[in-house]
């Protein structure tokens, strides 16, 4: 019987191919599809590679499970494989609902390389939702730390939350990690099973709160809105990004609309768009909560370009 604290610690010298383990833990993300399980003890997490052999031998999040398999020293961190063709390892389910405590930790620690595969809990504040392969993802911050959350719950297109842009949030997950060859972390992320395990803590708006309209010209002036201020922008779409956004000519010059909401905003359509100016590399562009079509149009003519400059 070892502790995950144990198994994680196990030098890599020091791992012999025949090592056998059995230890305990709960399921506290579960990925049938890649044959792999997070398993916490509620002070260390690891990963697991379980093949499955049948549907019903399908561990689920909050099982506690004991699990028999070998120790392998993993492209990144120690891991347990489990070979469902020897009759010795297995992954069995001891009890049901019971996830142990998460750990809190702060941006700094989650992006301590040792954080791999732990149960952490952690608050955060959310810079922009988006959509990709059907599972959405939460761009974060914390404590002046940027990191990827993707939520792998399943959900259809008129279910994604995309009301958490800028908002202050709670979340429970496991702390999963992108890395080289060179066993080198490049990029922490954070996988979440389930929608529940978000808690907004502080929303971006208050209920009815509409921005105030405003043009383009305006944005990040002296005596203009402010980053915080909700603004509304309303325009003609010239060119559409799907799954980015789109630029809008409006009053007072053009401007890119951050978003990453379905919206048949196709060329020519009159679009109003609600959110957060923010600053860009070249002038200023707004991070949408909400893109409205108001009226549907022809492509607008482009503008003349006046003179150009040869070098």
């Amino acid at each position: 019987m070892r502790s995950i604290a144990e198994l994680r610690q196990t030098g890599k010298a020091a791992i012999d191919p025949g090592m056998e383990v059995r230890f305990t833990g709960s399921v506290v993300d579960a990925d049938r599809a890649n044959a792999s399980i997070f398993i916490s003890d509620g002070v260390k997490g690891i990963f697991v590679h379980h093949t499955l052999t049948t549907v019903h031998d399908a561990p689920q999040w909050g099982d506690r499970v004991e699990v028999r398999g070998r120790l392998d020293s993993g492209q990144f961190a120690n891991i347990v494989v489990v070979d469902p063709f020897r009759a010795e390892h297995s992954v069995r389910v001891l009890g049901k609902n019971a996830p142990p405590p998460a750990q809190t930790v702060n941006g700094t620690e989650l992006l301590e390389p040792a954080r791999d595969s732990d149960w952490i809990r952690i608050e955060a504040h959310v810079i922009e939702v988006t959509q990709r392969d059907k599972q959405f993802h939460l761009s974060c911050e914390a404590d002046h730390q940027s990191f990827e959350v993707i939520v792998r719950a399943p959900v259809p297109p008129q279910w994604i939350p995309w009301h958490l842009a800028e908002c202050d949030i709670v979340l429970n997950g496991v702390a999963a990690t992108q890395f080289n060859t060179a066993r080198q972390m490049t990029q922490r992320f954070v996988r979440i099973n389930r929608v529940d395990d978000i808690q907004i803590t502080r929303q971006a708006t208050q209920p009815g709160q509409s921005g105030r309209s405003t043009n383009v010209d305006a944005l990040f002036r002296e005596d203009g809105p402010k980053p915080q201020d909700l603004i509304k922008i309303q325009g003609i779409s010239t060119l559409v990004l799907p799954g980015k956004g789109f630029y809008l000519r409006s009053n007072g010059g053009g401007i890119w609309v951050q978003t990453s909401q379905p919206i048949a905003a196709a060329p020519g359509t009159f679009v109003e768009c609600e959110g957060w100016a923010r600053l860009g590399e070249i002038k200023p562009f707004l991070r949408a909560r909400q893109a409205t079509i108001l009226a549907y149009g022809v492509p607008i003519s482009p503008l003349p370009l006046l003179s150009l400059i040869h070098i």
